[in-house]
């Protein structure tokens, strides 16, 4: 066998170590389904560590719930408590001990597209949801917000962090709160003006949904006006 340098034998020893001693820590992944309905409740808060949620057609709720820890006695400390009834499911991450902790969960979940109800909280951590419908609630202590093709009611909140949202569909009052930090929100937005006379009215605009936003301290409140049955052009 070839005599090979110290520094190439070294580099081979370090490559057969776990990855997770290599990241100065240990990793554990678990994963979860439970059936539920398009009507139904889902709630997941968590004290350090993200929360990403996209959506389905299927009636049920995924779950890959990613511990991180500087230790196995770390990891050992945290556990995923699920609560499941008929119409909802709770998640949230416990730690054996009180105060502060080194480790953290990061949460990837899939809900059904047009769920009853969202509520999504992390002390530390961001929050960000995809293609979700129904009444959303997403709210960070330090971390962003963001949001994308929300088609219902919805409240963001976050003391340290930005907020993105983008609605694709308001149907109900929108809350958007960032102490400090920024936010910028997309909506569906049209105006309506008077026909020419030249030009053929088109049939009604009573789909057209004109939406309101009103400035306040440290946030927005959106609430969609009455539709408009008038003959115009949407611009």
């Amino acid at each position: 066998m070839p005599n090979r340098p110290a520094s190439v034998l070294l580099f081979l020893s370090l490559i057969t170590l776990p990855l997770t001693l290599l990241a100065g820590g240990v990793i554990h992944t678990e994963n979860f389904t439970y059936p539920l309905t398009s009507a139904g409740k889902f709630i997941v808060e968590e004290a350090n560590g993200t929360i990403t949620i996209s959506s389905s057609d299927r009636n049920e709720v995924g779950i890959i719930a990613t511990k991180r820890a500087e230790s196995q006695a770390g990891l050992d400390a945290i556990r995923i408590d699920i609560k499941q009834e008929s119409d909802s499911i709770e998640v949230r991450t416990v730690y054996s001990s009180p105060g502060p902790h080194n480790g953290s969960v990061a949460y990837q979940i899939v809900v059904p597209k047009n769920i009853g109800k969202l509520i999504a909280k992390t002390a530390n951590g961001s929050v960000s949801t995809e293609n979700v419908g129904g009444n959303v609630s997403l709210r960070s202590e330090n971390g962003s917000i963001t949001a994308s093709n929300l088609k219902g009611s919805f409240s963001l909140y976050t003391t340290n962090g930005s907020i993105k949202a983008v609605c694709a569909d308001l149907t109900g009052d929108a809350q958007l709160r960032s102490t400090n930090g920024s936010i910028t929100l997309v909506l569906p937005f049209y105006r309506v003006l008077p026909t020419p006379l030249s030009m053929p009215a088109p049939p009604s605009v009573e789909s057209v949904q004109i939406c309101r936003v009103l400035s306040q301290i440290k946030g927005l409140w959106v609430k969609p006006l009455k539709r408009s049955s008038a003959p115009g052009l949407i611009i």
